[in-house]
């Protein structure tokens, strides 16, 4: 019986590792995919010809969406998946400071529609473009701060 139990428990804390690494894997996708937008691409947009910029962010745009809706996916499933295998017991701090987590990344979630299917397909009307472009960027570097602070929460709760 107690042979049984500790193969279980290997399996669940096996299924545990996995979920958390993939759960990890797709946050990084995700906020990495961000930080490299904001830090990387955002100020290096202003060498390119302003007439092919609105077509040029419109197709980083519709790749980088992709990707990331996908990383979304995956987080929640795997969020889902981790919140029942997990086999630790969390004190009423941890919960807190998790739900604070949760709805930082539901705002992400919202920011990511607006920039995604309202904002980006207006890129492509040469009048609006830049105007449209500044206001992703904004948008961009806020949601890249709000994944920041969702990375040092997930570090917090590792210790709480």
């Amino acid at each position: 019986m107690i042979k049984i139990f500790n193969q279980n428990l290997k399996m669940a804390t096996t299924t545990f590792i996995i979920l958390d690494f993939l759960h990890l894997l797709f946050t990084i996708t995700w906020i990495g995919g961000m930080f490299f937008y904001a830090i990387v691409l955002s100020p290096s947009i202003s060498l390119i010809n302003p007439k092919e910029k609105g077509k040029f962010m419109e197709k980083i745009s519709k790749r980088f969406s992709i990707l990331a809706w996908l990383s979304i996916l995956i987080l929640i499933i795997t969020g889902i998946l981790l919140g029942i295998t997990d086999p630790r017991q969390h004190t009423e701090l941890y919960k807190s400071i998790f739900l604070m987590k949760l709805i930082i990344v539901l705002l992400m979630v919202i920011i990511g529609v607006i920039l995604g299917f309202i904002l980006a397909p207006r890129l492509k009307i040469p009048k609006k473009a830049q105007k449209i472009q500044k206001k992703i960027a904004l948008l961009a570097l806020i949601n890249l701060i709000l994944g920041i602070t969702v990375v040092f929460l997930v570090a917090l709760l590792k210790v709480v």
